[in-house]
């Protein structure tokens, strides 16, 4: 597989929104061979990092505040947070991220 193919065929499955496990399951692709053609493609200067969808929940949250806040993870995982729980999420966001800051 060239890195072209690999590289639409992740972008296709992070934009179905559904997990990689599950997205190689219902194409028929081998979930240990997409993780092997992610590694080998991966940056060297991507250190681990990836992108990450963060979306406002303003009105259709299924969190049961009106408004809020879900963050997206290229592998389907997704984490949404009410308004009233800024301070859990800006905990969550640290210990995620800090070691990237």
């Amino acid at each position: 597989m060239t890195k072209e193919q690999f590289l639409e065929l992740q972008k296709q499955q992070q934009s179905s929104g559904v997990s990689v496990k599950d997205y190689c399951h219902q194409h028929s692709i081998s979930y240990s061979s997409f993780n092997y053609w992610r590694k080998k493609y991966q940056s060297p200067d991507s250190k681990g990092l990836v992108p990450l969808t963060v979306h406002s929940t303003t009105g259709h949250s299924s969190v049961s505040d009106s408004s809020g806040l879900q963050i997206q993870f290229p592998n389907g995982v997704q984490v949404e947070f009410g308004s009233s729980s800024d301070s859990v999420a800006i905990q969550m966001l640290t210990l995620m991220c800090g070691r990237y800051v």
